[in-house]
């Protein structure tokens, strides 16, 4: 099956010089996209539609009025963006972009650079679920939210910088009204700020969806680690 949107996504690509690779180790597909670019209009350049797939991305992928760069629909995915890669989601006249669109569940782990103009990761609905780590180094931004949070079980970890590159939607990090059970960790140098000269909270938490719902939530902010909000 992968063998297939593989080769649909080539077929799409408007200009790529990318060394995509699949595999299966242990029952779990490997994607590896190397130092090169995968750029893509309309669609997303990855669609995770299977459970246990692994992506390893060490070079760019950018999507233009597509609704994601990387679209996790399946189970148990794991994303690593290391300090090479970059991931960039572009808004279009049809499309409101995010990087890492997450409807299934996944963890991801970033050393390099993420950035979409409407969301840099969102977990998207109350199904979704699972982790994201920003390690020593890596950023995530969005012009309008960085991390989105409607899922069920989310954590989030933070040792780099999550910031607005715009005004932000209420918060650079978001937790929607569905979410559930979610944990939200600035580390000693971390940073977590709506950007200077814009407006949004560094954190916002809407909590709850019905009468008597109890959410469960936990925010740490260690020693050294900032959550800077801006303007009004």
């Amino acid at each position: 099956m992968f063998s297939g949107i593989l080769a649909t996504l080539r077929s799409r690509l408007l200009n790529t010089s990318t060394l995509a690779q699949e595999s299966v180790r242990d029952g779990q597909t490997l994607i590896q996209s190397f130092f090169q670019n995968t750029i893509v209009d309309n669609t997303p350049a990855f669609l995770l539609d299977n459970n246990f797939v692994r992506l390893l991305n060490f070079g760019r992928i950018a999507t233009e009025n597509a609704p994601a760069d990387v679209s996790v629909t399946g189970n148990d995915a794991n994303i690593f963006n290391f300090r090479s890669g970059e991931i960039e989601a572009l808004n279009g006249p049809d499309a409101l972009a995010t990087a890492i669109d997450v409807t299934g569940s996944a963890d991801i782990r970033n050393f390099g650079n993420i950035a979409g103009e409407f969301n840099g990761v969102s977990f998207s609905g109350a199904q979704s679920s699972g982790a994201l780590d920003n390690f020593r180094g890596g950023t995530i931004s969005s012009d309008s939210r960085a991390v989105n949070i409607q899922g069920d079980g989310v954590s989030v970890r933070n040792f780099g910088d999550i910031v607005g590159t715009g005004d932000q939607r209420n918060g650079t990090i978001y937790t929607d009204a569905v979410a559930e059970n979610f944990s939200i960790s600035n580390f000693t140098g971390g940073t977590i700020d709506a950007g200077l000269g814009n407006n949004g909270a560094g954190v916002s938490l809407q909590v709850g969806n019905e009468l008597n719902d109890v959410v469960s939530g936990t925010i740490l902010n260690n020693v050294g680690g900032v959550i800077q909000g801006r303007g009004q």
